[in-house]
């Protein structure tokens, strides 16, 4: 055959490779169809690899690969007995389509990786819109808006079941929020159920999961740790602890969210700040939830042993943290009162000597509404001293 006849089948060839590509890429869920076309035509293994190794699709699919062969080619590289082409989202090499090919005859691997990235970018904008209901519900929640069977509804909605313990994990980085927004988080959930493993949604600039709490928070904070990575300078992840109930759902988004302010890198298992909440200028915070969990060891053992905790931390603040009028008021001796100051400390995990804790439970004494008629003459005292002091703003349900 003379040269000229050949190129015609090579043009003929690539041609009609090109239409079944495109045809089989019109297929709406499914990719796999273009490696098994491009395979058959070119009559070669083709693969597709994410960057971490695994293979999302592979024909034949006994074919054998070496994987860091592959992953090793970091841009278009042709030669060696092997194509590689990377597939892109939203500006993000996600994974290679690899051929075993000398040269990629008319383009056609070059055309397939391209199909691939448009079907992989269309279902991310998918999923994108399907987090944007995610988080608006979300936002309500957190921001205690919704009435609690309105809340309980529209979570099972969004497939957060009320009826299981969850936790939260805020990811947070320096980064416009339209990236964060459009970021190919995992790329097994464009390829596979469309649906993410785990609630994922943007709210206020930040990245927030909500995760059962069987699942392997540390893991998927590291995985979250190294996508923000990715996307800007110190990013930071906090772990929320895990609380009963739809009110400790909302509870451990702020605790995640305040780990993650306050800590670089991964934080979990900090304990609750309501000063450091504050300082995020939501004054919408749940703080009457918020405070009762920061008192909640006291209250136990008050009712356990008749005791009087509640009482006693609420006076010693009022008083200016002082030993010697917060004894004569409750009318017991100082080592009395030392004693049961010392068993708040050892209850909570928080010693009265750091101005930073005295300031945390002064918030949760006000939240929880403990000792009313005295916490209004505090703050009316307050204010006496300077009519421009700020305090809490208290939602009316906080004083119920």
């Amino acid at each position: 055959m003379d040269a000229a006849a050949e190129h015609g089948r090579d043009a003929r060839w690539t041609a009609e490779t090109l239409r079944r590509l495109a045809r089989a890429g019109r297929t709406e869920f499914d990719f796999s169809s273009i490696v098994s076309v491009l395979s058959a035509a070119a009559q070669t293994p083709v693969c597709v690899i994410d960057t971490r190794g695994s293979f999302l699709a592979s024909t034949p699919s006994r074919a054998e690969w070496d994987a860091d062969e592959i992953l090793t080619r970091t841009a278009e590289i042709v030669g060696d007995g092997l194509v590689v082409h990377p597939l892109i989202v939203e500006g993000e090499t996600v994974a290679f389509l690899s051929a075993r090919l000398d040269h990629d005859p008319g383009g056609v691997c070059q055309f397939a990786a391209d199909l691939i990235s448009m079907y992989l970018s269309r279902m991310n904008a998918r999923l994108e819109g399907k987090r944007e209901l995610v988080a608006q519900v979300l936002e309500d929640f957190f921001a205690a808006r919704l009435p609690e069977e309105d809340a309980a509804r529209r979570l099972a909605e969004i497939g957060i079941d009320p009826g299981t313990d969850h936790r939260v994990i805020c990811g947070i980085v320096d980064a416009p929020p339209e990236r964060l927004r459009s970021f190919p988080w995992n790329l097994h959930t464009l390829v596979g159920s469309g649906r993410d493993p785990y609630i994922r949604a943007l709210i206020d600039g930040n990245v927030v999961l909500v995760v059962p709490a069987a699942a392997p928070a540390r893991v998927i904070a590291e995985v979250a740790h190294e996508r923000l990575t990715r996307l800007g300078q110190d990013p930071r992840v906090g772990i929320g602890n895990v609380f009963k109930g739809l009110s400790g759902l909302r509870l451990s988004y702020y605790h995640a969210r305040t780990s993650a302010v306050s800590s670089p890198g991964i934080s979990d298992g900090m304990h609750l700040n309501l000063g450091s909440l504050l300082l995020l200028a939501n004054l919408d915070l749940p703080l009457k939830t918020l405070s009762d969990e920061v008192l909640a060891p006291l209250v136990e053992y008050d009712a356990q042993n008749h005791g009087d905790l509640v009482l006693t931390l609420a006076t010693f603040l009022r008083l200016d943290c002082s030993s010697q009028r917060t004894a004569a008021e409750l009318f017991v001796h100082r080592n009395t009162l030392r004693y049961r100051l010392t068993q708040i400390e050892s209850l909570t995990g928080r010693s009265l000597s750091s101005f930073q804790n005295k300031m945390h439970f002064w918030v949760a004494v006000i939240g929880s509404g403990a000792q009313a008629e005295p916490q209004a003459d505090y703050l009316e005292s307050l204010h006496a001293l300077d009519p421009d002091i700020h305090t809490p703003t208290i939602r009316p349900e906080a004083r119920s």
